[in-house]
């Protein structure tokens, strides 16, 4: 198979050339809100985390609670506006526990389950369609992303913790690493990634216990090489420059998303990461 057979294999050609207008589709919605819920967070840790701290301790506990409810909110949102099928009920099931457990601490554990068991039937139904449908790019990128999240929330129920919790971070790493494949990339996006890679790349090298604290602080990222934490910058940054030339606006946001939400090693990063998983994967069923 020439180059070019294989990548029309690994990249939806349908996914790279659309043009869609999304405006404010209830996808799109849904991605703001769980993006707003975790970059607020995110701003959060990285005050309070500061070599000089900023006096905003008192804001974490009220961007922990916006850090869940919002991505809940989003899953709900898709769930009601989804037409049917397994999006709808991870989406609907998820984003309900999701919001009781902000008034009660046991609905932590159910929700936790609810996407634990909604990103294994999102990895099987990608990876079937993938193969009937040609567009086994995608399809790894989603299922790579969900075995991630699986094995990271697993870690964060106390499940072998010390072996599970750093192999979470690696795979969905690598997933993200890999993301440009959902809607391939041109000359201009190419550059943008290497560009973002080279940062993460310098960043490590000039301040790597600095890099390090806030990939774990705010990234809740663990026992990860620099390498893999580069590739990611380069995938991340590929797929969100792409998706906004082509008008993926649900795309960007979760793009930007898988970015501050970081590891799904607790339910507000899970709640999140799902919506993004979602986003990416599209109304799979």
């Amino acid at each position: 198979m020439s180059a070019g057979g294989v990548r029309r294999w690994l990249v939806d050609p349908a996914a790279a050339t659309e043009r869609v207008s999304e405006g404010r589709s209830p996808r799109t919605v849904a991605g703001f809100l769980a993006l707003a819920g975790v970059g607020v967070l995110a701003g959060v840790r990285i005050g309070l985390n500061l070599p000089t701290a900023m006096p905003i301790a008192f804001l974490y506990p009220g961007a922990l609670g916006l850090a869940t409810i919002a991505p809940a909110l989003a899953l709900v949102v898709l769930g009601t506006t989804s037409t049917g099928g397994l999006q709808q009920v991870v989406a609907l099931f998820a984003g309900v526990f999701g919001l009781l457990a902000v008034v009660a601490e046991p609905a932590v554990v159910p929700a936790t389950i609810a996407i634990m068991a909604g990103v294994i039937g999102i990895a099987g139904v990608e990876m079937k369609a993938g193969w009937v449908a040609q567009r086994v790019g995608r399809s790894l990128v989603v299922a790579t992303l969900s075995i991630g999240a699986l094995l990271s929330l697993a870690a964060g129920l106390g499940l072998d913790t010390a072996t599970l919790r750093p192999m979470g971070s690696r795979v969905v790493l690598l997933g993200i690493a890999g993301s440009p494949l959902l809607l391939g990339w041109d000359r201009e996006a190419a550059v943008v990634g290497i560009g973002a890679g080279i940062a993460m790349l310098a960043a490590g090298l000039s301040a790597p216990f600095l890099t390090g604290a806030i990939s774990l602080v705010v990234g809740g990222v663990v026992g990860v090489s620099l390498p893999l934490l580069v590739l990611a910058a380069v995938g991340v940054a590929t797929l969100g420059w792409t998706a906004l030339r082509a008008g993926r606006t649900e795309m960007a946001l979760a793009a930007g998303i898988l970015l501050v939400a970081g590891i799904p090693a607790t339910l507000p990063r899970g709640l999140a990461f799902l919506t993004a998983v979602l986003l990416l994967g599209g109304d799979s069923r």
